[in-house]
């Protein structure tokens, strides 16, 4: 008896068949898939790395708990001491690294496997200059930049005329600084952060965009993982030119805020980032800089306000009694409550 063929048995069991046209149709069906699947991979990506880059700066950040505490408060100053305060030499080939002992970290040695706590997994370099699509970790020995008022020279260069006599208000705290001078709130004051926040921060005067855009290495505009002086870390949106800002402060003495809010002008629009207005830490530094509360829901017409006397007529002041309120001193008004729309200028 003749065994049956393949295809007598297909049909007899009722397989289909499977066409070329419906595995075309499955293959662009998958590959749809597949391409709406990639943003939502890359995002967790970066999420990821944003994440591992923050653990580092934590433990960084209680590094430098530790070291303070041994060094009496004291902060380490010298030429390029806000880069070559940790890490491994790198092609710079810049060391001691005083704080290496406190990561278990030879202080002169570190090489670059053994010190990449230093190392952010989006550092992709923008560093300006010749160096701008080298790893700054590769160059420097690290990914992270301190805050030049805590470590970094002992005096520290105007960077404007406009900013002349607060620069060198600044200068004269420096030398010898320590914890004891840093008035301004801890959980306020910036420590360190990913490699080109210093660089977002500084004074137009003194930008690069194509560096900055470069080294925003966690994808959002003038945004940067942070550590700070107290010890947490923080995705922090940093104003340019701004010595106090919206829930934290680049400047480590609360004497000189007044002068720094002169200095850096009217507030901009109010962030609004997912819905969440977070000015409530910026409200505290304005208020610890000496400006008065809110007062009366309405101010009395002809009658000078202590905001009046504590702004210049053409700046916006805050209240942080409750919701968030912005006062045009010129206009004596107050024209926004920000827990229903956002803020403009």
């Amino acid at each position: 008896m003749r065994t049956p063929g393949i295809a007598f048995c297909a049909r007899r069991c009722g397989a289909a068949t499977v066409t070329l046209m419906e595995v075309l149709v499955l293959a662009v069906i998958l590959s749809g898939v597949v391409a709406l699947s990639l943003p939502s991979l890359s995002m967790a990506r970066r999420v990821a790395r944003r994440a591992a880059c923050g653990s580092n700066e934590r433990l960084i950040a209680q590094a430098w708990v530790m070291y303070l505490a041994d060094h009496d408060g004291r902060f380490p100053k010298g030429l390029n001491a806000n880069i070559r305060y940790g890490g491994w030499r790198g092609l710079a080939n810049w060391w001691p690294r005083p704080l290496n002992p406190y990561l278990a970290l030879d202080v002169n040695h570190a090489d670059e496997r053994s010190a990449r706590v230093f190392r952010c997994p989006a550092d992709r370099g923008g560093i300006p200059g010749t160096w701008q699509y080298m790893e700054a970790y590769r160059r420097y020995g690290t990914s992270y930049q301190t805050n030049l008022f805590l470590v970094g020279p002992s005096r520290y260069p105007p960077f404007s005329a406009g900013t002349l006599e607060l620069d060198k208000a600044i200068s004269a705290q420096l030398d010898p600084l320590s914890l004891s001078k840093v008035t301004a709130e801890r959980s306020q004051v910036l420590l360190l952060g990913d490699f080109g926040w210093f660089l977002q921060w500084a004074p137009p005067e003194h930008s690069d965009p194509q560096s900055k855009e470069q080294m925003e290495w966690h994808g959002r505009c003038d945004s940067y993982n942070m550590a700070f002086l107290d010890g947490h870390v923080q995705y922090v949106r940093l104003v340019k030119g701004y010595y106090v800002g919206y829930g934290y402060c680049v400047l480590p003495f609360e004497g000189l805020f007044s002068e720094a809010l002169r200095c850096q002008g009217p507030a901009p629009a109010l962030p609004d980032w997912d819905g969440v207005i977070d000015t409530e830490d910026f409200l505290r530094c304005i208020y610890r800089a000496g400006l008065p509360d809110r007062g009366p829901e309405t101010p009395t017409p002809g009658v000078p306000s202590d905001w009046d006397n504590a702004l210049a007529s053409d700046h916006y002041g805050f209240s942080a009694d409750g919701d968030v309120d912005v006062y045009d001193l010129g206009a004596r008004e107050w024209l926004l409550d920000a827990s229903s729309k956002k803020g403009t200028r």
